[in-house]
């Protein structure tokens, strides 16, 4: 009777949410609502019937629920959020950037410098893709359920990894305690660019996968190793993760004999879609002579006591020390290390009956430990910080495995962990997310009200192809993301996305040269070099900049609003 009680629930929170998605989108084709439901019912079922294959009744259908909850909490906010997701932050805006360039078949273009990009564009060409289906063009809030969608996605995939490695339960407060490790103090985690979350779902469930061929179901290396392959693909910096999961495959598997086989059935399809992808792009950089040394990582000396004890911080508090939020620092360090100090417990206490668990483990943890330090000191803290994600999912599976079975007569002392821990966590995101919201609302209604003239001039006078001038942050603001027009430079110096550093120097040099020169020729010669004949003022920055006040006293004004010009070079 339990059972059917249960059922019935299940299909009435499922129809709750399809109401709830009717509202929040709005699909004229009645073809491609049907489909998008379609898929919409597929994989919110899919998991749950892998979940219920084993177990009772009440776990079946009870603990997949609960989870499900926790992904609707953690993301309603977001949906009902009157901008899109991190529209303002500069990863999230060269991402809808390039995927705006992709979904007009503009797969390798860089959207800064025009120039072929090291960037991969298959999440951005999934991106593009559904954009050109459901024929929204450059619409940012598509792009908000995609990052919504991801989340949920992300939250499901730790919950199966939780439920594969111990139970349902301990699945269930893995994902209860996310937000313990999804946040650095002065952004919520959910801020996280939207290939990064991609990739690190991709990535867990590759982890589960390896997980189950290591249990016997050898089948499942062929799915993980695609599913790594994709995960590179999307994020780069995801590498590191397949190079432990081939070492976990070929250490572990027992019959030593057939290790290399079962090697293949990983490393064969992990290297089916990088290939794809990195073949073309490097002979299409190797044709734009755009092939050299990547900045971005380079060997910068033996590093020294101070550089240890800052990743050590950096470690403990998740990102680094803010000192606005110096409490909220504290406590999110502080329910760290407990969870931390849980999971080193929690691997000590597997027994005999968790012996395959306990080799994983130890393998994977040991593996990353030597990997974070390398990354923090190839690339910079925010990568090394991204990556100890996955590293921290793993910490608060075994720490809720502990707190779940092996407290004892101290176990109200774990609950009473679990729930502040939880509680804090989620009041600090939803609190980060509403002051981002209100932050971020004024302005963006202001500027999708003035931009409106200023998109339309530019798409009536200029092509693809074609660069203007603006500041970064005008750039930024009003065409980055709306239209495909080019500029010398957005928010990083261009040796971020492309190969070539000495390009990218050049290209800082000039447009700093247009910024701050007053000699008007010189001005007009360096604008000339990329055939730029428009340049866009805000009108708030001629007072920083003597280029502009050259600019303006020497060029006809061609358009003019409440907030932006227009200049036209003769």
């Amino acid at each position: 009777m339990r059972s059917k009680y249960l059922a019935f629930g299940l299909l009435v929170i499922y129809a709750l949410s399809n109401i709830y998605l009717e509202k929040i989108l709005f699909l004229e084709n009645s073809v491609l609502k049907t489909v998008f439901f379609l898929i919409y019912f597929l994989v919110w079922i899919s998991p749950l019937l892998y979940l219920w294959r084993k177990g009772k009744i009440t776990e079946r259908f009870s603990i997949p629920v609960l989870v499900l909850f926790l992904c609707i909490f953690y993301t309603s906010i977001l949906v009902t959020s009157p901008i899109p997701v991190g529209r303002y932050t500069p990863d999230v805006a060269f991402h809808g950037a390039k995927v705006l360039y992709c979904s007009y078949d503009h797969f390798f273009n860089d959207p800064v410098t025009s120039f072929p990009s090291i960037y991969p564009p298959v999440y951005h060409i999934i991106a593009g893709s559904i954009m050109r289906v459901l024929g929204t063009g450059n619409n940012w809030y598509l792009l908000n359920l995609f990052h919504i969608f991801t989340l949920v996605i992300l939250f499901l995939s730790v919950y199966l990894l939780a439920n594969s490695l111990f139970n349902p339960r301990a699945g269930l407060l893995s994902v209860l305690l996310l937000g313990s490790i999804m946040d650095m103090p002065i952004e919520s985690g959910m801020f996280f660019p939207t290939p990064f979350l991609l990739g690190l779902a991709l990535v867990i469930n590759s982890t589960t996968l390896v997980y189950l061929a290591l249990r016997g179901k050898k089948w499942c290396l062929y799915p993980s190793g695609f599913l790594t392959g994709l995960a590179v693909t999307i994020w780069p910096a995801f590498l590191p993760v397949a190079f432990i999961l081939t070492i976990i495959v070929f250490f572990i598997l027992e019959k030593a004999s057939s290790r290399f086989l079962h090697l293949l059935k990983f490393i064969l399809p992990f290297l089916v879609l990088p290939l794809i992808v990195w073949i073309p792009q490097y002979m299409l950089l190797k044709s734009h002579h755009l092939l050299g040394h990547h900045s971005i990582g380079q060997y910068k000396g033996i590093p020294g006591l101070g550089w240890f004890l800052d990743f050590a911080v950096r470690f403990i508090l998740l990102g680094g020390f803010a000192h606005s939020y110096k409490w909220v620092v504290a406590l999110f360090g502080l329910i760290y290390a407990f969870l931390i100090a849980f999971a080193i417990m929690g691997f000590r206490s597997l027994g005999k009956q968790h012996m395959l668990q306990k080799r994983f483990l130890k393998l994977f943890f040991i593996l990353m430990l030597v990997t974070l330090p390398l990354l923090h000191y190839v690339f910079t803290y925010m990568y090394s910080r991204r990556f100890q994600v996955l590293f921290s999912m793993v910490i608060v599976i075994v720490a809720t495995f502990y707190l779940l079975t092996k407290l004892g007569k101290y176990r109200i002392l774990g609950i009473s962990f679990m729930v502040f821990a939880a509680g804090f966590s989620g009041i600090w995101n939803f609190h980060k997310v509403h002051e981002y919201v209100l932050e971020n609302k004024q302005s963006y209604e202001i500027v999708k009200k003035y931009t409106t003239g200023v998109l339309e001039f530019f798409e009536s006078r200029t092509a693809f192809g074609d660069y203007i001038f603006a500041t970064a942050r005008t750039y930024r603001e009003v065409i980055f993301g709306n239209i495909i027009r080019f500029n010398l430079v957005l928010h990083r110096e261009g040796n971020y996305y492309s190969l070539n550093p000495e390009l990218s120097r050049k290209m800082l040099v000039h447009y700093n040269t247009i910024l701050y020169s007053d000699d008007f020729s010189l001005i007009k010669k360096t604008l000339g070099y990329y055939n730029i004949r428009y340049v866009l003022i805000h009108k708030k920055e001629p007072p920083y900049y003597p280029g502009l006040k050259k600019l303006i006293e020497n060029c006809n004004t061609v358009y003019r609003d409440e907030w932006f010009s227009i200049l036209e070079l003769d």
